[in-house]
């Protein structure tokens, strides 16, 4: 009898011990993916550079409303943005990370930068709105951050470091990211994700950034396993507890 006491109580360790792996709490945070704004100049798309092992990074893409401009370095400007208060459904960047098979992503934060465009007769956006989605949108995303870059001056670059997107938890699926920019004005001016080396040719200021996503990465396992976890530690722990009573 104390043998099998002892191999049941060896059980139900090893048992919590993987339940404490696979669902991890408070693991350090590393970048997930990087989208190279920096080094961007005529790509339609922007590639993800710096892709954590377990997931695939979509390109970060511009909306069909948007007439992206090309040749400028550092810079993923468009024309085109929502003219009203509100997003313009239309119009917006895109980018999305999927886990592997049997992997989870836990979102911790997001940084970048967007320039407020140069003025001629009028203004680029001012403002923007991310948003994610784990239906690619079927269904209206969740609002992650606003930002209001009115303040800053035509050409300017305005960072946004380490924007908390915790919200989001684990995921074992696609997040689809939607940065929507409105309240534009100009016609023709241009704004959108900036990353800059200043002084430059194009008379731009501030401090730019690259698309950055920090978070974890798990490998969990097949739900069938973790349902014969949990009902062993179901089954195991009144009888430990019974046991302890018992001997107090």
């Amino acid at each position: 009898m104390a043998r099998l006491k002892k191999h049941l109580a060896t059980a139900w360790l090893v048992l919590a011990a993987s339940a404490a792996v696979w669902f991890p709490q408070n693991a350090s945070a590393l970048i997930l993916a990087e989208y190279d704004i920096h080094n961007r100049l005529n790509q339609a798309t922007v590639g993800a550079v710096n892709v954590v092992s377990g997931i695939t990074a979509a390109n970060l893409s511009a909306s069909t409303g948007l007439n992206v401009i090309t040749g400028v370095s550092g810079a993923y400007v468009a024309q085109g943005w929502g003219t009203g208060p509100a997003p313009d459904p239309g119009r917006y960047y895109e980018w999305a990370l999927t886990p592997d098979l049997n992997t989870a992503i836990e979102y911790g934060t997001l940084s970048y930068a967007v320039l407020r465009g140069q003025t001629w007769g009028g203004h680029g956006a001012d403002l923007w709105s991310l948003y994610a989605s784990t239906d690619d949108f079927t269904t209206a995303g969740v609002l992650l951050h606003t930002a209001d870059i009115s303040p800053a001056a035509a050409g300017e670059q305005v960072a946004f470091a380490s924007v908390d997107i915790s919200s989001l938890g684990w995921q074992l699926g696609a997040v689809t990211f939607r940065l929507y920019g409105y309240d534009y004005t100009s016609p023709v001016d241009f704004s959108g994700l900036a990353n800059m080396t200043v002084p430059n040719m194009y008379g731009v200021t501030g401090t730019g950034s690259n698309v950055v996503l920090q978070g974890n990465v798990k490998a969990v396992p097949e739900p069938s396993t973790v349902a014969l976890v949990l009902l062993a530690l179901m089954l195991f722990t009144p009888y430990f507890l019974r046991q302890k009573r018992a001997e107090t």
